[in-house]
């Protein structure tokens, strides 16, 4: 009985599972899903640009970097000042234009303490150190000889405005080009021309002196007046030098005075002339006439010296007044700008200025030996003139003497430029 109750239950359970399987599976519920968002109304597209981008821009070239020593402290200061002002307004000037070739101009400059020495290293680290692009020239002679060399060894233009002395012209050099028209030792050719044109026979002076400072340019200019002097048949009754910064020159007047002298020649700066001055009124030392180089040819001769600077010859290669090309205008600037006109040292160094960059805008190029070889072959106008230069880097001589006159400079000689005629014998002293 209770082996069939067994099979009975185990039939119920297959059977129940049997009507399970048979039955219909139940269908899932579906999650719910968000309604879609109504999608928004299209925008107006973005306007095409007006001007497309601006191309990258470039860096501006490199300037071009001009090097040049000059003296800002020492004696010679007062003149190296004007080639350091001419400089600077030819850089301003050039730069307002656009530069040279498109680049900016730059200039480097040291003081070389109107020492030579000091001049040579500058020079040396201009090139070697700065590595500079092309070169302007020191004030000086003296300070223009070594620095010429090292141009010339590096095969760089050197345009020297501030050096008129032989011995530069002499050294075989290609590479150096003055811009001063007529060196030292002619630099007094046209007072010896003036005193054969306008002195009676009887009246000429018969005896002259000769004193020099020790270094290359007033030695030049004293020697250039001894042959002057001797071909028109006067006597040298004095030559004598002196060391450089001389300050007491009471010796050498009084030896040109017991010497006779009816001439004193110096070859001077600016101070060692306003000193000679100084010294012959003080001994009451009176010549005929007295010519001296450099220093009566700036404005401060008259303003040191007052009426002691009138009836002083000088010889010099430009004056304000000249109606040369380009000239007036030059002066006006130059006025406007330092607020005082430019002398001849000014001029020859803004004309350093004019050959280079005539020399580089012809050529295309800043290239030395290219540029060298230009300005050898070719003339330049500039504000001192046309300037063509021969084969030793000198242009024609064209100088100018000129005398202090109720306190300012006149053009004496040449005749065709002169704004005053020359007073000859000078006055004494006690007779101002």
């Amino acid at each position: 009985m209770k082996a069939r109750f067994s099979t009975i239950v185990a039939l119920v359970v297959i059977v129940g599972v049997l009507v399970a399987g048979c039955a219909p599976q139940a269908t899932p519920t579906p999650e719910p899903v968000a309604p879609t968002a109504k999608p928004a109304a299209p925008t107006e597209p973005p306007p095409p640009p007006t001007e497309p981008p601006p191309p990258p821009t470039e860096p501006p070239p490199e300037p071009i970097v001009i090097g040049a020593a000059l003296s800002v402290t020492g004696k010679y200061a007062k003149s190296a000042l004007w080639h350091e002002e001419s400089y600077t307004m030819w850089m301003e000037e050039v730069n307002a234009l656009g530069g040279l070739l498109g680049r900016e101009v730059q200039l480097v400059m040291y003081d070389d303490e109107s020492d030579p020495t000091k001049t040579t290293s500058l020079y040396e680290k201009l090139i070697t150190g700065d590595k500079v692009d092309l070169l302007l020239g020191p004030y000086s002679s003296a300070c223009n000889f070594p620095a010429q060399a090292i141009a010339e060894q590096y095969e760089m233009v050197f345009l020297i405005s501030g050096g008129t002395s032989e011995d530069l012209y002499n050294r075989g050099f290609k590479y150096s080009f003055c811009t001063a028209p007529g060196l030292a030792g002619v630099y007094a050719n046209g007072f010896f021309a003036w005193l054969k044109e306008n002195v009676p026979e009887e009246e000429m002076p018969k005896t002259i002196a000769f004193l020099w400072e020790d270094t290359l340019f007033p030695e030049s200019c004293a020697m250039g007046g001894i042959v002057q002097a001797e071909a028109m048949g006067m006597e040298v009754v004095l030559q004598e030098k002196y060391a450089v910064g001389a300050t007491d020159f009471t010796t050498l007047i009084a030896k040109a005075k017991a010497a006779g002298a009816e001439i004193l020649f110096g070859g001077t700066y600016f101070p060692d002339s306003v000193g000679l001055v100084s010294a012959s009124s003080e001994m009451n030392y009176s010549p005929k006439a007295m010519w001296l180089s450099v220093g009566p040819s700036e404005p401060e001769f008259g303003t040191e010296l007052g009426d002691l600077a009138n009836y002083i010859w000088c010889g010099v290669h430009w004056e304000p007044t000249s109606r040369l090309p380009g000239v007036p205008e030059f002066v006006e600037r130059y006025a406007a700008r330092w607020d005082r006109d430019p002398d001849y040292h000014a001029s020859r160094a803004y004309a350093s200025c004019e050959i280079l960059q005539q020399a580089v805008e012809a050529t295309g190029t800043f290239d030395n030996v290219v540029l060298g070889e230009y300005i050898r072959t070719h003339t330049f106008p500039t504000v001192q003139g046309s300037l063509t230069f021969d084969e030793t880097g000198v242009p024609l001589e064209a100088m100018i003497q000129i005398q202090w006159q109720n306190g300012q400079k006149e053009v004496i000689h040449p005749n065709d430029a002169a704004t005053a005629e020359g007073i000859y014998p000078m006055p004494s002293w006690s007779e101002r």
